[in-house]
Order: structure tokens, then C-alpha cells, then sequence
């Protein structure tokens, strides 16, 4: 079931991180914010409103953000340790020494 999950919750986290960054982007700021200059919105929202609606969709997309990695750290987290390529060794077969490289010879 994690094999499933896993791929789905991270496209998830991708989603919500684009959406987080866009949402930072958009928000004005003190220096005039990345959208620049107001009456673009027309009468649909006012600055305040749309500041006030901005602020609270951050917040809840940096909750899902949060929340999505942490399920994905916890269903990473209980996966057996698989081993590693370098530690199995064939039974009976020795692990051949590799004589260290010679150094240049320093010409004077």
C-alpha cells in the first residue's frame, strides 16, 4: 500500500508547494509585493479583503504542506531497512584489496 501512496501524496506535495509559492508571490508586501500596483481587481475585492483572504489560503496551504510531509516522513520511516549493494558480499568469496594509487613522481 505505501508503494501506492507514497508517489500520489508526494505529486500532492508538489501541488501544494506551487500553490504556496504562488500564494507568497501574490501577497503584497511593504515593498509593493510581486503583483505591482492595486486597481487591477477592479470592484471584485478590496485591497483589504484580498489581503485578508490571501493571508488565511497561506495558512491553510502551510498546514497542508506541513501535514503532507509529515504523513511522508511517517510512511518512509517504517519501511524495513533494505541493505545496501556494498555490504552483501557472496558466501565464501573474500573482498579483494585494491592496492592504493601510486603518487606522480615530483620532478625538480
Amino acid at each position: 500500500m505505501h508503494s501506492v501512496l507514497l508517489p500520489i501524496l508526494i505529486a500532492i506535495h508538489i501541488i501544494i508547494t506551487f500553490c504556496l509559492v504562488a500564494l507568497v508571490l501574490i501577497q503584497r508586501s511593504e515593498g509593493g509585493g510581486f503583483v505591482g500596483g492595486g486597481g487591477g481587481m477592479g470592484s471584485f475585492m478590496t485591497a483589504r479583503t484580498a489581503g485578508n483572504a490571501l493571508t488565511h489560503l497561506t495558512g491553510i496551504f502551510a498546514a497542508l504542506f506541513m501535514g503532507n510531509i509529515m504523513l511522508i516522513a511517517v510512511l518512509t520511516g517504517n519501511r524495513p531497512k533494505q541493505p545496501s549493494v556494498l555490504d552483501i558480499v557472496p558466501a565464501g568469496q573474500e573482498v579483494p584489496e585494491i592496492p592504493a594509487p601510486m603518487a606522480p613522481p615530483v620532478s625538480q
